[in-house]
C-alpha cells in the first residue's frame, strides 16, 4: 500500500490494516509517545537517500553558502518545504541550526502530502525542499536543482530515512513471519546493488515513483554499492532529541529499535 501521508501509513500500523510500515523513523516514536508500542526492526534505507535541494537558480550549492545567502538581508526569505514532525523536517532542523539559523530565517511551508511538496518545488512555488530519493534526483537532473546535504552528513553514515516498524504484539506473536519479511527486505537491497537496471524495471510496474524509469535508475546507480539495514541508533537519536526540543514528544522511548531478528537474518546470510 502506498501513502503519500507518513501519518495516514503510521495510523495504518496501529489500525492493524498493515503489519509492516516502512515510513520515516520519526514516526514509530511519535507513535509511541502517543502511547502506541512500535518497534523498529530494520533500516529501509538511508546511504544519502534523503537529501536537501535549492533551486538552481540561486547559485547556492551548499550550506555555508545558503547561510550567506540568507544573512544578505537585501534577499527575500527563502521559501522551505517539508513535513512537520517527519525526518524531512528534522533533516532541516538541524542543518540550519548548525550554520547558525533558525526557521525564522526563512519561510516554512508545511505540507501533509509528499508528492505536492515535490510539485511545488517543480513548479518554482518554493525555493528550498527536504525529500528522498529519486524525487530530489529528479529535481537535480531534470528540474536544474543543487543539493545542499543529505541525512548521512547530517546524522552520520547508516542513520536510516525510512525504517520498518511492527506493533510490538504482532513481533512478539509473529516472529517467524518478520523474519521472511526481513529476509525478502533484504533480498529487495541486494538487487538495487547487484542489479539496478532489473529493479527499475520490476519498480516501474507501479506507478506510484511518478518519475521516469531512467531517473530511478540514476539514482540506483549513483547510490553506494552496499547493503546497510542495521540502523544508526546513535544517528537516529540526534533527530528524535531535536523532536523534544521541539515539542513533538515529551520522552523518547528507550525500548523501540529491536534488530535481534535481523542480527539473525543477516548471520544466516553469511553462511
Amino acid at each position: 500500500m502506498f501513502f503519500s501521508n507518513p501519518g495516514d501509513n503510521n495510523a495504518a500500523l496501529v489500525g492493524g490494516s498493515i503489519q509492516f510500515s516502512t515510513n520515516p523513523f520519526t514516526l514509530p516514536y511519535l507513535g509511541a509517545n502517543g502511547g502506541s508500542p512500535m518497534r523498529i526492526i530494520s533500516a529501509a534505507g538511508g546511504l544519502g537517500v534523503m537529501e536537501v535541494v535549492i533551486q538552481g537558480t540561486y547559485g547556492v550549492s551548499s550550506l555555508s553558502e545558503l547561510k550567506t545567502y540568507v544573512q544578505n538581508k537585501t534577499h527575500k526569505k527563502l521559501k522551505v518545504a517539508t513535513l512537520k514532525g517527519d525526518t524531512l523536517d528534522m533533516i532541516l532542523y538541524r542543518a540550519f541550526k548548525a550554520q547558525g539559523l533558525t526557521y525564522d530565517d526563512f519561510e516554512m511551508v508545511w505540507f501533509n502530502d509528499l508528492l505536492a511538496m515535490v510539485q511545488t518545488f517543480q513548479s518554482k512555488q518554493v525555493d528550498v525542499l527536504s525529500h528522498i530519493k529519486p524525487y530530489t534526483t529528479d529535481l537535480i537532473v531534470n528540474y536544474g536543482a543543487k543539493p545542499l546535504t543529505d541525512n548521512s552528513e547530517i546524522w552520520g553514515e547508516g542513520t536510516p530515512n525510512c525504517t520498518v516498524a511492527v506493533m510490538d504484539d504482532f513481533l512478539t506473536k509473529y516472529p517467524v513471519t518478520v523474519k521472511a519479511y526481513l529476509r525478502s527486505l533484504r533480498r529487495g537491497f541486494q538487487l538495487v546493488v547487484d542489479d539496478p537496471q532489473r529493479a527499475v524495471d520490476l519498480l516501474s510496474r507501479g506507478s506510484y515513483f511518478k518519475v521516469e524509469p531512467k531517473v530511478l535508475l540514476y539514482a540506483f546507480q549513483h547510490q553506494p554499492k552496499r547493503v546497510v539495514l542495521k540502523p544508526n541508533v546513535d544517528g537516529m537519536m540526534l533527530a528524535i532529541n531535536d523532536m523534544v526540543l521541539q515539542g513533538y514528544i515529551k520522552k523518547p522511548d528507550a525500548d523501540i529499535v529491536r534488530t535481534g531478528l535481523l542480527d539473525q537474518v543477516e548471520s544466516e546470510g553469511k553462511k
